[in-house]
């Protein structure tokens, strides 16, 4: 069968308004000489449950988990997140990738964060399968990690790992098909979205056992109309990196990560200041405050792009005109958050 083949007429969607990939449900394959590849989970460890490796296998075996969800990230260009099992949100996911010790992607079961990356394709067609329902293909596909030069790679144990980029073309094995199955959003689902985004640095270091806030960023102060009181739902993405100069390699200081909050207040202080409990404080005199994500340990200072879950709140219920939101980067017990790009995702109603 014949198929409509679109170009990127620039090379690989440089600055080109394109189609963009779609949100939606995915089969990611490769098509090597020995027979298309499936890419799937399963548990490298039965013994060591919440550790499942992604590997590409050959498509005539039957593996559960053979449906991807991929979403944009909104407002950011090229930006989206993987989450398994069809789950067409996946800020409601609770399973994110990780990079292991030896180089391979894994799954972490309950992680509040996911990595963000970037997907370049150079062509996609459309088709249909048997019973006649319409496919977008979309070939030689390169996944990137947002924020570094690592590209998705297949290891010689099939394993999927993360290369290093060298400056050259990613070689076939290298590459990917990913073909949409099935759309994430109705008509009726489509969000709406109201981002803010920072891109000032800010290293907040916890000397002691005590923990250390300060104020990222934050809105401006919320008016009458403003689409945040029309919020039901607010996500946060970080490019960001935490050390433990003292343990840097004590596994047990994970439980201690550096992390984010998100506060209302009634005066905002200034960026950089610290901030303690009794400065937050809506106008309507209620301490509000939630926990978000974590951000990896980071043995060689490398900032990771994560997103973290969804928090769900009526904020209009919560904040009233008049009040700010805003971001805060948290550390304790001689642990270091830097942090170098934020962006607060407000989910809101139509008006």
């Amino acid at each position: 069968m014949e198929h409509p083949v679109h170009h990127d007429p620039d090379g690989r969607q440089a600055n080109w308004d394109r189609h963009r990939v779609q949100d939606g449900r995915y089969i990611i394959t490769q098509s090597p000489s020995e027979g298309k590849m499936v890419l799937v989970t399963l548990v490298q460890d039965e013994f060591s449950p919440g550790k499942d490796y992604f590997w590409m296998k050959a498509e005539d075996k039957h593996y559960h988990d053979q449906e991807w969800a991929i979403s944009q990230q909104p407002g950011i260009e090229n930006s989206f997140t993987l989450s398994l099992r069809g789950n067409l949100e996946p800020e409601f996911n609770s399973d994110a990738l990780y990079l292991t010790d030896d180089g391979s992607l894994a799954l972490r079961q309950e992680s509040s964060c996911h990595p963000i990356w970037s997907i370049d394709y150079e062509k996609y067609f459309e088709e249909k399968d048997s019973e006649g329902n319409p496919h977008t293909v979309y070939e030689s596909c390169i996944i990137r990690e947002v924020g570094t030069k690592r590209y998705w790679s297949v290891g010689e144990d099939a394993k999927i790992v993360l290369a290093e980029g060298t400056g050259k073309e990613p070689l076939g094995h290298q590459h990917f098909v990913l073909t949409r199955i099935g759309a994430s959003f109705s008509k009726k689902q489509q969000r709406y979205v109201h981002a803010i985004t920072s891109f000032d640095s800010l290293s907040v270091t916890a000397p002691s056992d005590n923990e250390v806030k300060m104020l990222y960023f934050a809105t401006n102060k919320i008016s009458a109309g403003d689409p945040i009181l029309r919020a039901y739902a607010i996500r946060l993405a970080t490019d960001a990196c935490a050390v433990n100069p003292l343990k840097p390699n004590d596994e047990t200081e994970k439980a201690l990560s550096p992390w984010f909050e998100l506060a209302i207040f009634s005066e905002l202080p200034k960026e950089g200041d610290k901030v303690a409990i009794q400065n937050i404080k809506s106008r309507k005199g209620k301490p509000l405050v939630w926990r978000l994500h974590t951000i990896p340990w980071s043995k060689d200072l490398k900032h990771h792009a994560m997103s973290g879950k969804v928090l769900r709140e009526s904020f209009a219920e919560l904040i009233d005109k008049g009040d700010y939101i805003g971001v805060l980067a948290c550390a304790r017990d001689n642990a270091v958050c830097d942090v170098r790009r934020g962006r607060l995702v407000f989910h809101v109603r139509a008006s």
